[in-house]
């Protein structure tokens, strides 16, 4: 039978991937044995792990606010939820959070707003509602 474990895994370019780690039962000189296969979906497809990066563990927040009068690319929407490392520190800068694209942005505390991303264009809240 074969078992998968699914977990968020980032490169060393720090893009965020779905992994899974796949145990497998191969017959191995007689006896039956599980094998462990690692793989990341990059473009649509899983394909192995041959990339240097981590494990990560995450959290979600809620995006409140797109500024649509900013230059920058808009990467995020108002409404949907986003990931977060949470191994982040408890100062100023909050970490990274990734869009859909697995791309990361520097995030910021904000006591007044909750989160933001570059010179506010996105604003975001850590609240379930």
């Amino acid at each position: 039978m074969t078992t998968t474990i699914t977990k968020n895994w980032i490169s060393n370019e720090n893009v965020l991937y779905k992994a899974r780690v796949k145990k497998v039962p191969q017959w191995i000189n007689g006896v039956v044995e599980e094998v462990e296969f690692e793989q990341i979906k990059k473009d649509g497809k899983w394909i192995y792990l041959n990339e240097r990066g981590k494990y990560i563990k995450t959290k979600t927040i809620y995006c409140t606010k797109v500024n649509h009068r900013s230059g920058v690319k808009k990467n995020f929407k108002v409404g949907s939820r986003y990931q977060v490392n949470i191994h982040s520190g408890l100062g100023q800068v909050a970490g990274y959070i990734y869009d859909e694209d697995g791309s990361a942005w520097q995030l910021y505390r904000n006591e007044e707003v909750g989160f933001f991303t570059l010179c506010g264009t996105y604003l975001f809240e850590a609240k379930y509602s």
